[in-house]
C-alpha cells in the first residue's frame, strides 16, 4: 500500500482522522524527538507491528 508517514507536522493528524485511506502515520515532537529517539521509536514499531496493522492507524512516538 505505501510507507508509514513519520512527521513533525500534526496536520496529518486531520487527514489521518477524515477517513482518507492511509499506510500509517507517525507523529512526533521537534523539541522532543532528535534521530536517536526516531531510530529508537521506528525500531520498536517495525518490531511489534505488521504493515497491515500499521494501516490507517496513527501513532504518537
Amino acid at each position: 500500500m505505501g510507507y508509514v508517514l513519520c512527521t513533525y507536522d500534526t496536520g496529518f493528524v486531520a487527514l489521518a482522522s477524515g477517513g482518507v485511506d492511509h499506510a500509517g502515520i507517525i507523529i512526533g515532537q521537534p523539541e522532543k524527538h532528535w534521530i536517536g529517539e526516531w531510530v529508537k521509536g521506528l525500531t520498536l514499531y517495525h518490531t511489534v507491528y505488521e504493515a497491515e496493522e500499521m494501516r490507517n492507524r496513527l501513532e504518537y512516538l
